[in-house]
């Protein structure tokens, strides 16, 4: 499933929206790229865990959607918070591990 254009198309515009949104000058880390990397070395480990809970409650791409946006926001304030309008790497991984395993399907 992430391996799919259209799941990078889908992350690739919810970044994108966000970027938009805080009126980011430039980011020097694809987003997507590490998003899309996470979710598909986690594939493995996410989809067995998931069809043995008790409460089995189905993810969509929406909520993956959705956790890259709330990933990018978060990278956006951490560079904002920092005087800057540019997004590095740094501000994405202060922002991964501020929402560590709420965000799927970017944490095991």
């Amino acid at each position: 499933m992430f391996e799919s254009d259209w799941f990078r198309k889908g992350v690739e515009d919810a970044v994108q929206n966000v970027l938009r949104l805080y009126g980011v000058e430039s980011v020097k880390v694809s987003i997507p790229d590490k998003l899309i990397s996470l979710a598909k070395n986690n594939e493995p480990f996410l989809f067995p865990r998931e069809m043995t809970r008790e409460a089995f409650q189905e993810k969509t791409p929406e909520d993956a959607f959705k956790s890259a946006m709330i990933l990018t926001r978060d990278a956006v304030f951490f560079a904002k918070e920092a005087g800057r309008s540019i997004v590095t790497e740094a501000d994405f991984e202060l922002a991964y591990g501020k929402n560590f395993c709420r965000i799927w399907p970017f944490c095991r």
